[in-house]
């Protein structure tokens, strides 16, 4: 009889090694799911989403085609509202400027010339009303006086040619001569009421000479030399050259461009000059609408993320918290909550896009309680969101 052969017992370490052998992979791959699945609840978000420090900017635009003479401000420094930032080369203006103020001193210089002259002339005529009005108050005293010296020679010729009477018809003298002095004393006669006459006209006159001066000096009174129409031309080109300086100091302001607000000049723009970019600077040219550089209110609160449609379905909503980044340096970090999202996805700002040519569109949302001195103004930053 044939004997069977006995079973030889597999060792169990080796039984242990196949079966790790077989199961080792599934193992494995299980671990690493509940450890991903454990993660997945505490992770944080990786950093792909980027933000823009929300500011209020205006621009500083040249008014004119110029030369850029003088930049007083440097970036990032702080400003008051109309304070002098650029000036501009205003040589010709200036001398325009100058031109100006003394063609209208000139002409002002020829006013007060022609001003006085005028004054000279109405006190040259009242002087003269005056002295008419003192010959005829020494004509009428001359005829008073030849009168009154008349009226005596009359009473003396009438007293003598009555003796002379007396004594002719005493035969005490020739008739003749009797004659003779009543002859004188009627020629005298005559001659007084010819002097009355005359002294009526000269009082007459003389009151028409005082009312003449009297008109003239009210005349004088209500005139005003400066509205005289005398001196309307000049007063006429000096207002066509006051108006002419309005427009040239009005034109050299505009060589000068100034803070239009308190704030912080945050970036210099540039352009290209033989090919190659450049910030603007002293002796460079600009035209009419160029932006020389920007200004911004330093106070923000607010924060511009904008969150790449991959992200999206991460579970990021309002009150989620971010961590904000600066990309350049200093490095600086500051912590701030989702406040508001926007209801649909929008394009990127070119700012924010690696490859502008190809865009790339998500979701916008606003992160606040952030200190307003963490960034700053139009400053682009990193964002990393916490669940």
């Amino acid at each position: 009889m044939s004997q069977t052969p006995a079973k030889i017992r597999t060792p169990l370490t080796r039984v242990i090694r196949e079966l790790v052998r077989r199961f080792a992979p599934l193992l494995f791959w299980a671990g690493a799911g509940v450890l991903l699945l454990i993660v997945s609840q505490f992770r944080s978000l990786e950093v792909n989403a980027a933000a823009i420090v929300q500011t209020r900017r205006v621009a500083v635009t040249s008014m004119i085609e110029g030369v850029i003479r003088e930049i007083t401000v440097d970036e990032h420094e702080r400003v008051k509202a109309g304070q002098a930032l650029v000036y501009m080369d205003d040589t010709m203006v200036q001398a325009q400027i100058k031109a100006a103020e003394a063609g209208i001193a000139q002409l002002k210089s020829e006013l007060d010339a022609a001003r006085l002259e005028l004054q000279r002339d109405n006190r040259t005529d009242l002087r003269r009303f005056m002295s008419d009005e003192e010959d005829a108050e020494l004509d009428v005293l001359d005829r008073i006086t030849d009168l009154e010296a008349d009226k005596a020679s009359l009473a003396a010729l009438d007293r003598l040619a009555s003796d002379y009477a007396r004594l002719a018809a005493r035969n005490v003298i020739a008739t003749q001569t009797a004659e003779m002095a009543a002859i004188e004393r009627d020629a005298m006669k005559k001659k007084i009421e010819e002097g009355a006459k005359a002294l009526e006209y000269a009082r007459e006159r003389l009151v028409e000479v005082k009312k003449r001066r009297l008109d003239f000096e009210t005349h004088l009174a209500s005139v005003d030399i400066d509205n005289s129409p005398l001196l309307s031309p000049l007063r006429d080109e000096i207002r066509v050259g006051e108006a002419e300086l309005a427009e040239l100091r009005t034109e050299a302001e505009h060589h000068v461009l100034r803070a239009p607000m308190d704030g912080q000049i945050v970036s210099f723009d540039y352009k290209y000059i033989a090919g190659q970019t450049v910030n603007y600077a002293a002796g460079q040219t600009v035209i009419e609408g160029d932006i020389l550089m920007e200004v911004v209110d330093p106070k923000v609160t607010l924060i511009n993320v904008w969150i790449p449609e991959s992200i999206l379905d991460d579970g990021i909503t309002t009150g989620t918290e971010v961590t904000l980044t600066s990309r350049r340096p200093p490095k600086r970090s500051a912590q701030g909550t989702i406040i508001e999202l926007a209801p649909r996805i929008q394009e990127f700002p070119l700012r924010l896009t690696p490859y502008p040519q190809k865009g790339q569109y998500g979701q916008k949302a606003i992160v606040g309680g952030v200190p307003s001195d963490a960034f700053l103004p139009g400053e682009l930053l990193d964002a990393h969101f916490s669940k």
